[in-house]
């Protein structure tokens, strides 16, 4: 299995491992720096506004990564990758 890591828990972050853990081929490791990933960029203005609430916002949890295989760490800010380990 290779590993992939992905740093940003945004949008292209959940969406990239989502599909490389669908794919059954990857070891699948994600970086973020805030408390929670899988923020939606396109329900944020909405979420400001108070008309959607503040769960509903997330395309995926870390609960829900994590039951897919990946390993999640939030709250970690990643300043330099190793691509050699």
């Amino acid at each position: 299995m290779q590993k992939v890591i992905i740093i940003g828990g945004g949008p292209a972050g959940i969406t990239a491992a989502k599909l490389l853990l669908n794919s059954g081929h990857f070891d699948v490791t994600i970086y973020d720096r805030c408390e929670k990933v899988g923020f939606m960029n396109v329900a944020f203005p909405l979420w400001l506004k108070g008309r959607v609430a503040h769960d509903s916002v997330f395309a995926a949890t870390a609960d829900h990564l994590r039951a897919l295989g990946a390993s999640v760490h939030t709250q970690t800010e990643a300043i330099q990758v190793d691509h050699f380990n």
